[in-house]
């Protein structure tokens, strides 16, 4: 009877459950869509660190300089946001340490006398453990993604191994307002402002880069908040040829969601409308002493109540060489085992080294408003 290790490092297993892993690109239980916030943070692989350390320059073309009769042309110098030393503390991974049961599900296997399906549904368990870790790497990656293109920075400490991860961009003065409070919060329906808030705030950003933003991301809590505010309602009414005043009773006034994007829309970009993005995806996290939890992507710590501007690809989740792969890019993964020692142990284990990479943070712009 052959181990875990052995069975799963056979050819034609290895076959299997590397095709899985290439093909899975978010965790297959996550009961939300995430194509579309994979589009607006896709991941991507660089053959090299020093290609990424390139994309890391910011190079904004400047006017010509006047030049003194003989004198020389005086060089242009990209500011370098990010060294090449620190990729080497963002390496990031997930460890499945296969355990007696898994090695009795195994002995049955080989064993023969089973049914097709029963067969089929153990083999589906041993591969898809393992194409799980690949989705576990991606998931880490859009959550560290997600707290810059929120707050422009990300602090975080790993809740298992107390390893630290610190990176931040200079953001734009303007981009990142000061968070909402009081009476200016959305969840405050007769007093927000939200309509007014996103319209100021998208004009700061064009007026820096001299366009509006392509899109705002937001839970759906938002957009029912900004729906329930008088200032919508009115709005609402106004542009339907309805008397929109602040003296009228409000109180059975609906608005759709759809209505509500539209006025989000509109604001944001009154050029071509911005697409809104309702994204209420969730990642499952592990805690030091087993226990798990489920968070938003879309938050910074426990606060959820944020928004923010994007563009498809504006922040990408680089990932470089890792040394486990001999240099080659991507996420590496590998089984092991220990026998040398009672009871004998098997794991898998996926590694990738990853960087949430901004090429102009004058793109970062989100604000938190509950």
């Amino acid at each position: 009877m052959s181990s875990i290790y052995e069975f799963l490092e056979r050819r034609e297993n290895k076959d299997i459950w590397r095709e899985a892993v290439d093909q899975t690109d978010w965790r297959l239980l996550n009961p939300v869509d995430r194509s579309r916030l994979d589009r607006l943070i896709p991941a991507v692989s660089y053959p090299s660190r020093s290609i990424l350390i390139n994309r890391m320059v910011t190079h904004r073309p400047t006017l010509a300089t006047i030049i003194a009769e003989d004198a020389e042309v005086p060089p242009s110098r990209p500011q370098m946001i990010l060294n090449e030393e620190l990729l080497g503390n963002c390496k990031i991974g997930k460890k499945y340490q296969w355990n007696e049961r898994d090695q009795k599900q195994l002995l049955e296997l080989q064993q023969g006398n089973l049914s097709q399906s029963l067969k089929q549904a153990i083999e589906d368990y041993f591969f898809g453990t393992i194409s799980d870790l690949v989705p576990a790497i991606y998931d880490k990656s859009m959550r560290f993604a997600m707290e810059v293109a929120l707050t422009g920075a990300c602090d975080f400490t790993d809740p298992i191994s107390k390893a630290k991860f610190s990176i931040s961009y200079s953001v734009t003065a303007g981009h990142i307002p000061s968070a909402l409070t009081g009476a200016n919060l959305w969840s405050a329906p007769t007093t927000a402002t939200p309509l007014a808030n996103l319209e100021a705030h998208a004009e700061t950003v064009y007026n820096t880069i001299g366009k509006f933003p392509d899109s705002i991301s937001m839970h759906r809590t938002q957009l029912r908040q900004v729906a329930a505010t008088s200032e919508a309602k009115i709005a609402w009414l106004t542009r339907t040829g309805g008397s929109g005043t602040t003296s009228q009773d409000l109180t059975g006034v609906f608005l759709s969601d759809s209505m509500v994007r539209e006025l989000i829309s509109e604001r944001v970009n009154p050029a071509t409308g911005a697409e809104v993005i309702i994204n209420d995806a969730k990642y499952s996290e592990e805690l030091a002493n087993g226990t798990i939890s489920d968070k938003f992507f879309l938050a910074v710590g426990a606060n959820t109540g944020y928004y923010f501007f994007g563009w498809d690809g504006y922040i990408e989740r680089g990932f470089v060489p890792t040394i486990e792969n001999r240099l080659a890019s991507g996420i590496y993964v590998v089984n092991g085992e220990k026998t040398n020692d009672v009871p004998h142990r098997y794991w898998t284990t996926a590694v990738a080294n990853f960087i949430p990479l901004v090429r102009d943070p004058r793109y970062i712009a989100a604000r938190k408003v509950v």
